[in-house]
Parts: structure tokens; C-alpha cells; sequence
């Protein structure tokens, strides 16, 4: 289904029934997919929506982006679930899912942040602007053995990701190219994005990989620091990309953050 904010057009996906819906947001360069190991063990018992943002697999590119657009689209997609929502956003998706969080605290009632940077406001600069210089290719198999997760990671191999590559390309002008604009890439907002994480007020968890190549320990203890309440789960033997490389420790970590808003109702 479709959804419109700002007279742009969001790709949401629907499944599952339950009391609870959880709302999957993927991370930079990513698009919804990226969530199928996980959601089999969720749908059960939760109704699970995931989004296309902005950017991103096959919603509209956009003139500019960013945490506070992606928090925008993120609450209209609110507008789809019935009852309280759990929202789990993955590295740049926790961004947007944080200020959404704070922005709509009657409709989030759990956050789950994966592997998401918070530094310091004033700590990094804003990328440059990307240009929209995106590489192409001759046919579809030559774009698939491009692809690469980044950062890199050993696990899961690229033979496993041919789904996911897939729905990544499309055609133009009769080569093929990732769907992904690269400036929907480089918009930080440091101090709209702390400033909202310091707002939060439902239950949180935030889950880092052991082995992520970002400095994931460093936003652990910066939540923690932030929202004293906090739970921190690390994956020993999890890198930056835990949806592909631990979804059964992404959905069981869901699960728990559920229940956890199952029992404040």
C-alpha cells in the first residue's frame, strides 16, 4: 500500500494480526526487505508494517531528507496500525524512529533502536551533498555481484542477498541502477535527533552488534546516559547489519520489548 507526506508517495507493507503493531524502519541505503528474516517470528502475534522511506526502495525520491523527514513519514505510517505501536528503526531508521517517538508519544508506545550512532550534536559535520552519481550497469547479474553491504561485514555472504540486491535495482534509460538516492544518505541532524531522544518517554532498547564496524558501544552508553531506563542488549557475535546477520536475536529482542508494553497496558 501507499501512503502520501508532503505530496510524496511511501511503500508500506502490511501482514500479520495482533493487539500490538510493530513498525520495521531499515537503515541508510537499505529498503523494507531488509526485515524478511525477521518477521516471520513476529507476525503471529503482532500486526508488522515496514516502510519504504523516502529515498529508498520503491518510494519517491525527494528534494531533501533527512531524520526530521524520515520521523514524518514514519508518522504517517502510524496512522496505518491498530493500537499501541512498537517501533524499531535500524542504524539511520532509529534516527527518524526517535524523533517520531518523541513527536507521537499516544501512538509509540515502545522503541527499539538497533545499532543507531548518537553523538553529541556539534561532534560531526554534515556530508557534502551527494549529486545523485549512482553507478549503473549492463544487466541485472553484473548489479547483483556489486552488491555489498556497508560497512562490510562476513556474514550473511552476498550468495544470500540476492533477494534483497534484487528489489534494490531497477531499470533506466535501459541500464540498471540501485534504487537508493545517494543524498537521502547524507543529512546527520545531531541536535534534533538528541534533542528528541532526550523527549522519549516510552520504553526503550537499544541493541548493538559486538562486532559492528561503527562505534556502537559509544551509543549504548550515550542512550544510557540519556534514558536511564534503557535497555541494552548486545549481540556478542552480531555486526552493524543485525537484521540479516542476527534476526533471531532482532525478533526475540522485539518480542521482549512487547511484552514489556503488553505490561504497562
Amino acid at each position: 500500500m501507499e501512503i502520501d507526506v508532503d505530496g510524496h508517495r511511501n511503500v508500506v507493507a502490511r501482514e500479520g494480526a495482533g493487539d500490538i503493531t510493530i513498525l520495521l524502519v531499515h537503515g541508510a541505503g537499505a529498503h523494507r526487505m531488509w526485515w524478511d528474516l525477521v518477521t516471520p517470528a513476529l507476525t503471529p502475534d503482532h500486526q508488522v508494517l515496514t516502510i519504504d522511506l523516502g529515498g529508498h526502495g520503491d518510494s519517491d525520491w525527494r528534494p531533501a531528507y533527512g531524520p526530521s523527514v524520515h520521523a514524518r513519514e514514519i508518522e504517517r505510517a502510524l496512522g496505518l496500525a491498530t493500537g499501541p505501536v512498537v517501533l524499531v528503526g535500524h542504524s539511520m531508521g532509529g534516527r527518524g524512529s526517535t524523533i517520531a517517538a518523541a513527536a507521537a508519544p499516544d501512538r509509540v508506545a515502545g522503541l527499539a533502536l538497533l545499532d543507531t550512532m548518537f553523538p553529541k550534536p556539534g561532534t560531526r559535520g554534515e556530508r557534502p551533498d551527494a549529486r545523485r552519481r549512482l553507478s549503473t550497469y549492463d544487466d541485472r547479474d553484473t548489479a547483483r555481484q556489486r552488491f555489498r553491504l556497508m560497512p562490510p561485514q562476513p556474514r550473511p555472504h552476498p550468495s544470500e542477498l540476492t533477494a534483497i540486491a534484487d528489489y534494490a535495482l531497477r531499470q533506466r534509460d535501459g541500464r540498471w541502477a540501485w534504487k537508493f538516492d545517494p543524498e537521502a544518505l547524507g543529512r546527520y541532524q545531531d541536535s534534533i535527533v538528541d534533542a528528541a531522544l532526550h523527549q522519549v518517554t516510552c520504553p526503550v532498547t537499544y541493541m548493538f552488534g559486538g562486532r559492528s564496524a561503527l562505534p556502537s558501544r559509544q551509543a549504548a552508553r550515550r542512550v544510557s546516559a540519556v534514558v536511564p531506563t534503557a535497555e541494552i542488549v548486545c549481540v556478542e557475535d552480531g555486526y552493524h547489519h543485525l537484521p540479516l546477520d542476527s534476526p533471531r536475536e532482532v525478533a526475540e529482542t522485539i518480542i521482549s520489548l512487547s511484552r514489556r508494553v503488553r505490561a504497562t497496558r
